[in-house]
């Protein structure tokens, strides 16, 4: 049985944090900087589809070394 490799888990484990954690919460920082009328009615679409952007861009610069989250 072959072990997960401590590249790998981190490769696994920075993903999901960039995709799901920081790009998110940079995105919701952003809409509330703006001059939106209640910003918190957009939360939850703008994180989103900053996740899905921002691991699309990540797809299309790694390919296939980036794992599938």
């Amino acid at each position: 049985m072959e072990g997960i490799s401590t590249r790998s888990f981190l490769a696994h484990l920075g993903t999901f944090i960039a995709v799901f954690i920081v790009a998110p919460a940079l995105a919701v920082a952003a809409l509330h900087a703006l001059p939106v009328e209640h910003p918190e009615r957009y939360r939850s679409a703008v994180a989103f589809f900053t996740a899905i952007a921002v691991y699309s861009i990540l797809r299309r610069r790694f390919g296939d070394r980036l794992p599938q989250v």
